[in-house]
């Protein structure tokens, strides 16, 4: 890698998410802007990282339309929802039009591997100098990082080296960090362990939840990127992490962030607080007792997105995860020391939510 100072324009490659609407569309923004109005980048190309198929080529058939009719509407019941009770939302949308109207070309992996070999010799052939990634959930390959002529950066969601890997935005909640912040770091084979070029840092406010910390994070980020840029035009710093290093797999969020009953009821509304949701797994048989199993799959995965505290047992009880009563209040989970009410299941008040999926069952 060369860390001379850099006298000409820099050849950017970026890595995104660009066939879902996209949490970092303003990030890009903010760098397609800085690349029209300045001789300091030049995007060769944006790199695909979904790896699923782009939403505009599914099959419009009339349920289908319905049914994005249906999640259209519900989304912007989410936005409203969480802004009417202080929570701040992060904004997904469509980079890949916004790209096409920029005339910045897009290219989707083979197989949506980012570690394609194909992929990789294209990208040799452009000869960027940078790769900069912005959302990816693939792990890239050393004969992938050696393709660009000087480094290849990351922005990760938290003060590494804590909390690298997955889930970023919900650990420090959980552990009551009293701050959070981003970081851009030159990438290394070893997951989020590369030297650090850039790092901001915020308090924490107490009332935030995963989804509104990891607004306030992009926000932090788009705010940073003309920094970044300004760095990556010279002397790039390499500064090694220090202190206390953790890291975490997306195995260990989905079984840890679900409403157990066998854990206390400070600790589940510890959880909800974190993450924003849990899910309900481990309660799918109580559910299919009290409703029935014609709509097994719907119990199993709910996001059940408010608990409240009905009341707090001094001894633990033995029968836990019975629902002790349901009402338009909500439905009543008995965990090991209380009942803990859940009052909405995805963003609906519980009682609504299971009426509505008695008429839409499809969706």
């Amino acid at each position: 890698m060369d860390n001379s100072k850099i006298s000409n324009k820099l050849n950017l490659i970026i890595f995104t998410f660009i066939s879902q609407p996209s949490p970092f569309y303003d990030m890009i923004k903010e760098i397609v802007t800085i690349s029209k109005n300045s001789n300091k980048i030049k995007i060769l190309a944006v790199i695909d990282t979904c790896k699923c198929e782009e939403v505009f080529k599914v099959d419009l058939k009339l349920i289908c339309l319905f049914r994005l009719f249906i999640i259209s509407l519900y989304k912007i019941y989410v936005f409203v929802f969480r802004k009417l009770s202080g929570k701040k939302s992060v904004k997904r949308k469509n980079i890949w039009l916004f790209l096409k109207r920029n005339k910045i070309p897009i290219i989707i992996p083979p197989r949506r591997n980012v570690n394609s070999p194909k992929l990789i010799r294209m990208l040799s052939f452009l000869k960027p100098d940078i790769f900069l990634v912005i959302g990816c959930n693939q792990i890239f390959s050393e004969e992938l990082l050696k393709v660009p002529r000087i480094t290849s950066v990351n922005f990760h969601y938290s003060l590494l080296p804590k909390y690298g890997g997955r889930g970023a935005t919900i650990w420090p909640l959980y552990f009551n960090e009293k701050f959070s912040g981003i970081t851009f770091h030159h990438m290394d084979v070893k997951v989020d362990r590369g030297d650090i070029i850039l790092q901001k840092q915020f308090p924490i406010d107490p009332r935030m939840d995963g989804e509104s910390l990891a607004a306030e994070l992009i926000k932090l980020g788009v705010n940073s990127i003309n920094e970044l840029i300004e760095l990556l035009c010279t002397k790039i710093p390499h500064i090694p992490q220090k202190g206390h290093r953790s890291y975490f797999y997306s195995a260990q969020i989905k079984k840890f962030f679900v409403l157990d009953p066998k854990c206390s009821v400070k600790e589940n509304l510890r959880r909800i607080k974190a993450r924003g949701y849990l899910e309900s797994n481990l309660l799918t048989n109580s559910f299919i007792k009290k409703f029935g199993s014609k709509y097994r799959k719907i119990w199993h995965t709910l996001p059940i997105t408010g608990l409240k505290v009905v009341s707090v047992f001094n001894e633990k009880k033995i029968k836990i995860g019975k629902i002790k009563s349901i009402s338009l209040k909500g439905i009543d989970i008995q965990v090991i020391d209380g009942i803990l009410r859940i009052t909405h299941i995805a963003y609906i008040p519980t009682y609504l939510f299971i009426k509505i999926i008695k008429f839409l069952p499809f969706i």
